[in-house]
């Protein structure tokens, strides 16, 4: 998997946002850490504060949904990217699982 830093720019009104984020792969614990780096300036007063950021979050693979859901008694119906609704793919950030109890 490769993991990509992202930019994403916001002006409103007398503010611009620009939100950086750097995702680490801890691939042994299953873990995304995604570090922001957010920029607020404001025009009307040339200010500008930064924040950080980390978000730690644990993804599951797909082999482990499948184990979770057998040890519950529930039978996988469909899984689709949020949103998008596509088939999951090794580059999808959320996929939902639909379930059916057995």
């Amino acid at each position: 998997m490769t993991l990509l830093k992202f930019a994403l720019n916001i002006s409103v009104h007398k503010i611009k946002v620009k939100r950086t984020s750097t995702p680490n792969w801890i691939k042994e614990d299953n873990i995304i850490e995604v570090l922001f780096d957010i920029k607020l300036s404001n025009f009307s007063n040339e200010k500008t504060n930064l924040i950080k950021e980390k978000h730690s979050m644990r993804y599951f693979e797909e082999s482990e949904i499948i184990n979770f859901a057998h040890a519950s008694g529930l039978q996988i119906v469909k899984s689709v990217e949020w949103l998008t609704k596509l088939p999951p793919s090794n580059k999808s950030w959320y996929v939902v699982y639909i379930l059916r109890k057995l």
